[in-house]
């Protein structure tokens, strides 16, 4: 059977989509023993330097940074600032775009064996089964996540975790992104 061009495209969209919107409905935070543990904006939390902490230890580690403390609240504007940070702090070409290869680089100090094998970077993306938490951004399917596409992905975080639609986070908030447990 001859499959031409426009049929592989319309599957990798496919892919793309499906994975996008598997993102919607659950958290991006992987939990399984060896995986990392992402931020609510996709900054490594565990792997390599950092250790093998519980995805609530980890989170909770996340938010008393940036919220001063255990009892302390994070801001929309503080979270976003975070946001935008984390993504300065991904884009290692100073292109304003994030791909699975940059993302792949970046993250492999936080894999096992710095996430190196076969000569080559593993990618440094989420199991099979779970949207990545950088790439579920690229709503246009280009490949590729910009900073207006990242913060947007931000935003509609940040909403999910407001349980108490306040504009801020609390420490229970932020644990609650590992979900059920």
């Amino acid at each position: 059977m001859k499959v031409g061009m426009a049929g592989v495209c319309v599957a990798g969209a496919l892919a793309l989509l499906l994975a996008g919107c598997a993102f919607q409905g659950r958290h991006p935070v992987r939990t399984t023993r060896n995986a990392l543990v992402y931020s609510p904006n996709a900054e490594p939390l565990t792997g390599g330097p950092l250790g093998r902490a519980s995805c609530t230890e980890a989170e909770g580690r996340w938010f008393d940074r940036l919220a001063g403390g255990p009892q302390g609240r994070l801001s929309r504007d503080r979270f976003l600032a975070d946001a935008r940070a984390q993504f300065a702090r991904m884009d290692l070409n100073h292109d304003g775009m994030l791909t699975s290869a940059v993302l792949a680089r970046y993250r492999a100090p936080y894999l096992p064996n710095g996430g190196v094998r076969d000569g080559g970077y593993r990618p440094g993306a989420a199991p099979a089964d779970t949207a990545d938490p950088v790439m579920s951004a690229d709503s246009h399917l280009l490949f590729r996540v910009t900073l207006e596409d990242f913060l947007a992905q931000a935003e509609d975080v940040f909403e999910r975790l407001d349980r108490h639609h306040d504009g801020s986070l609390t420490r229970a908030d932020a644990e609650a992104f590992c979900g059920p447990q």
